[in-house]
């Protein structure tokens, strides 16, 4: 664990939004000790970044996500959950809304044939089993760092997958979509990272990233999974957007959906572009500690 300033502009002056004092489940997989130590979500009273103080490095992520699928977190096999989860009804299936989503921003670029998709964080590869069932003249391509799931994504959705942590340039480049479904959350260098996903799209192609919005704050738990250790980041449309531009990707369409399991999501299409970063103060910071002041008073 490392305790750390803002990622976005360093500054140490953050704001409380909750103190953290439960069993933290992904601490434990990592070392249990971590759960006895000062533990907290805050908010940069500079540009609103919420992020966890201290947060995991790089060397907890990686034992962290070689054990992500324990049987601990886990009450079924690879296998049982690829059933249960390619089995659910439209109406109950987090992939069909993700799918019928993106068919109402893009469905005429994703009914072309011959592209390529790759699922950064593919988990089981039910996201792609689903999408190549609605699109089956794409090629599919997934990262997934859990050895258990990166085996069941070749094995039950078909697609080549490494079995890593993302790296840009794993596969040949070129990808048409790029897909970031409740992954961007777990990024330590988040920035890096999306100038990583920016070299391997194709020209004109999208990136697809879905992730934890911060009206999630007022309606969780403060020991929900939500907020456990592996969300090292909970983001804003400015926080958002000023790391993709930084990256040198411009964000087409951003906006907030609730679940069927009533979770609040930002779902965001991106392109590689020159937008110009936001400047500080950015907007949101009142909105953030808004509702992080509501959260501490619900806990």
């Amino acid at each position: 664990m490392r305790q750390v300033n803002c990622y976005i502009c360093d500054s140490d002056d953050a704001s409380l939004v909750v103190e953290q004092k439960f069993v933290d489940k992904y601490l434990s997989l990592i070392d249990p000790t971590y759960n006895q130590g000062p533990r907290s979500l805050v908010a940069c009273n500079v540009c609103g970044l919420v992020y966890r103080r201290p947060q995991i490095d790089e060397a907890d992520a990686t034992s962290l996500y070689e054990n992500f699928r324990d049987s601990t977190v886990l009450t079924e096999t690879p296998d049982e959950y690829f059933d249960r989860i390619s089995s659910l009804p439209a109406g109950e299936s987090e992939n069909h809304a993700k799918l019928t989503w993106l068919q109402g921003h893009i469905g005429d670029f994703l009914g072309t044939p011959g592209r390529r998709v790759l699922d950064i964080g593919c988990g089981g590869g039910v996201f792609l089993h689903k999408f190549m069932e609605w699109y089956p003249g794409w090629a599919g391509f997934g990262v997934e760092p859990t050895p258990a799931f990166a085996d069941l994504a070749r094995r039950r959705a078909e697609l080549e997958v490494a079995e890593q942590m993302y790296q840009p340039g794993i596969f040949e480049r070129g990808f048409d979509l790029i897909c970031i479904l409740q992954v961007f959350e777990h990024v330590l260098d988040p920035i890096t990272f999306l100038r990583g996903v920016a070299a391997d799209l194709a020209e004109g192609g999208f990136a697809f990233i879905e992730s934890p919005h911060l009206s999630d704050l007022p309606h969780m738990p403060a020991d929900h999974d939500r907020f456990h250790a592996h969300h090292v980041y909970v983001y804003t449309c400015s926080t958002f957007e000023y790391m993709c531009a930084k990256a040198g990707l411009t964000v087409d369409f951003w906006g907030v959906d609730v679940t069927v399991r009533d979770k609040r999501n930002f779902s965001a299409l991106v392109r590689r572009g020159t937008s110009e970063a936001p400047v500080f103060p950015l907007n949101d910071v009142a909105e953030v500690l808004s509702m992080s002041a509501r959260w501490r008073g619900e806990v």
